[in-house]
């Protein structure tokens, strides 16, 4: 009996951690002109999930300054959107905007399919950086949370 038992746990406690499971998808970050600033993007697929599926995609941002010993984060931020192997490209307008385009991709580079993109500027006053515009299909979160 002991040893239906043990298989038992071992069946459940496999179950569990193999659903636990998520991919991640992360970039070395894209520098500003003036190497100032960093943008790191990083994408969580859905548990139980393989990220080439079409599912719920959630995707931490943050914008490090480089310019402090202390590499301090200077805005952080998640969005949600809806697609399959989702990637990204993410690209300095100026000193102070960056724009990450989210796509598709569906075999070859020409194939790419849009889902959605952000806008994110530093406030002309405060230099504070914020979301400044986005497409109607991604959902923003500012809080941290887990599927």
């Amino acid at each position: 009996m002991k040893s239906i038992t043990t298989v038992v746990s071992a069946f459940f406690l496999t179950a569990f951690l193999a659903g636990c499971g998520h991919t991640i998808i992360g970039s070395a970050g894209v520098e500003s002109p003036d190497m100032k600033y960093k943008m790191h993007v990083e994408a969580h697929g859905k548990s139980v999930h393989a990220y080439t599926d079409y599912t719920v995609k959630k995707v931490g941002m943050a914008i490090v300054d480089r310019s402090t010993h202390t590499n301090s984060t200077v805005f952080s931020g998640w969005a949600i959107l809806q697609a399959a192997d989702l990637s990204w490209k993410c690209t300095w307008v100026d000193t102070s905007t960056v724009r990450i385009d989210f796509f598709e991709q569906k075999g070859a580079p020409e194939t790419a399919v849009t889902r959605g993109y952000l806008l994110i500027r530093a406030d002309s006053i405060t230099k504070q950086f914020q979301v400044a515009e986005h497409s109607n299909n991604i959902k923003l979160k500012h809080r941290n949370y887990f599927f």
